[in-house]
């Protein structure tokens, strides 16, 4: 709690800082009678001097010297000697500065100004600023450091058992709130790092899903294109094996045409014919064979790489339950996040909160401070403490 030095305190130093003051514009109203008596009396010297030289009267010259010397003397003390007025003016202006200090206007090197009764800003002048620096600058250098003896020895206030008892109660229950908001942060924390490990073995896992996918479209378009090959085999069977029948009836009908015209080099030629056609077609036959064998061993693989892209996925689950896996499981990831994001909201408003209650705690230990300093001082004004 800060406070400023009573002002009865330092009327004494007030009072005598008045008649330094007053006694520093004595002297230098005497010191410039004395310049001023000296100037007189040099210039009816030079005068008396000048005139007996010229003249060589001496009630001449004595009559000079005294009409001259006062001449001088009269100017001297108007111009050079200040009036007990205006040292009363300087006195009571540089006084005013001391008691108030918040009438200092400007202060820098060779200038001085306060403001006067009227709130106009007013220079020293060079006797005054003399006063200032000696005698005033002194008193406002002792004024502060007792206002910070007095701050400090009001900042050192030993509390009551009251008090204390109450600072050490509200102490307890902020470390309590720190404690528990600092349990809430790690707890927080480690929701954190398991959202953030679900996150990347989500990731993880969607990457493998949509591998496998693009596995699985390999393999159904490769037996597409195995079961397009088996029935392009077929149809070509199918017309060997039409061919050959033609062949048959072709054949039958030349050897009954033989048996009259007795042709053997076509009957023989239709023969051989039959038997190369004979022979394709039983290629071809082998060449389904193989075929179907390729086929069903892509059918294999392909349900086979179906079978372990639904097992990794969710044992029993299909490939849309798969997408559902996932889509729940990002909609749980969300909501964890809002809760997150929830939960350090409240965090921060439980530290103003604390910040709030310390603050309240300082504002209250402040105002049992100053209210006891007013009833030391309500005291002290009556008498019943010694100030």
């Amino acid at each position: 709690m800060l406070t400023h030095a009573s002002p009865m305190s330092h009327a004494p130093h007030l009072t005598k800082l008045e008649k330094s003051i007053e006694r520093y514009l004595e002297r230098h109203a005497q010191h410039c009678l004395l310049r001023a008596l000296a100037v007189a009396l040099l210039a009816a010297s030079l005068s008396s001097a000048l005139c007996y030289s010229v003249t060589g009267s001496s009630t001449a010259a004595i009559s000079l010297f005294g009409l001259i010397g006062l001449i001088a003397l009269n100017l001297a003390f108007m111009y050079t000697v200040p009036s007990i007025k205006s040292r009363k003016d300087s006195s009571r202006f540089l006084l005013g500065g001391a008691a108030d200090p918040s009438v200092i206007d400007d202060v820098k090197p060779g200038v001085v100004q306060l403001k006067n009764a009227s709130g106009e800003s007013q220079e020293l002048n060079r006797v005054e600023r003399r006063a200032w620096q000696e005698m005033v600058v002194p008193y406002l250098c002792r004024l502060h450091t007792d206002t910070l003896a007095q701050q400090k020895a009001s900042r050192t206030r030993i509390l009551t058992a009251s008090e204390m008892r109450y600072y050490k109660e509200e102490r307890a229950r902020i470390e309590r709130e720190q404690e528990q908001m600092r349990q809430e942060v790690s707890a927080l924390q480690a929701k954190r790092s398991s959202i953030e490990d679900l996150q990347a073995s989500l990731l993880e896992e969607e990457r493998a899903l949509e591998a496998a996918k693009e596995d699985m479209q390999v393999r159904a378009d490769s037996l597409v294109d195995a079961e397009n090959m088996v029935i392009t085999r077929l149809s070509e069977i199918e017309v060997a094996e039409a061919e050959m029948e033609q062949l048959r009836e072709n054949l039958q009908h030349q050897q009954q045409g033989s048996r009259q015209s007795s042709n053997a080099d076509q009957l023989d030629a239709h023969e051989a014919t039959l038997k190369a056609k004979e022979a394709e077609l039983d290629a071809l036959r082998q060449s389904l064979i193989d075929d179907k064998q390729v086929v069903e061993q892509q059918k294999t693989e392909l349900n086979q790489l179906k079978g372990d892209l639904i097992q990794a996925a969710d044992q029993g689950s299909m490939g849309d339950s798969n997408v559902s896996t996932l889509q729940l499981r990002e909609r749980e990831l969300e909501e964890k996040m809002r809760q997150l994001e929830s939960a350090r909201v409240e965090l921060d408003e439980r530290t103003q909160y604390v910040n709030e209650v310390e603050n309240s705690l300082i504002d209250k230990l402040n105002s049992l401070s100053e209210r006891e300093a007013f009833v030391e001082q309500g005291e002290a004004n009556v008498g019943l403490r010694e100030s």
